[in-house]
């Protein structure tokens, strides 16, 4: 299990099997999935950064970035 806030307002709460986003300091949750539903690796660390940026980094590959807040997720290098 993992959290990360980048701000007061804009964070993600991760386990193996969900990934939630907020932009609000956490009044909402949305659920969001890596590409193909895979699953997230424990342990998994998450950096996010301003704009909506996200990397969601493991012991394996690959890492998956995000650029709009969580909606969607792609595998860098592939």
């Amino acid at each position: 299990m993992g959290v990360n806030f980048y701000s007061p307002s804009v964070g993600y709460v991760w386990t193996e099997n969900t990934l939630l986003a907020t932009t609000d300091g956490g009044s909402t949750f949305v659920s969001r999935q890596l590409p193909s539903n895979e699953a997230i690796p424990n342990p998994a660390s998450l950096a996010a950064s301003s704009g909506g940026r996200a990397w969601m980094v493991t012991d394996s590959y690959p890492v998956f970035e995000t650029k709009d807040s969580g909606a969607t997720w792609s595998a860098m290098g592939q």
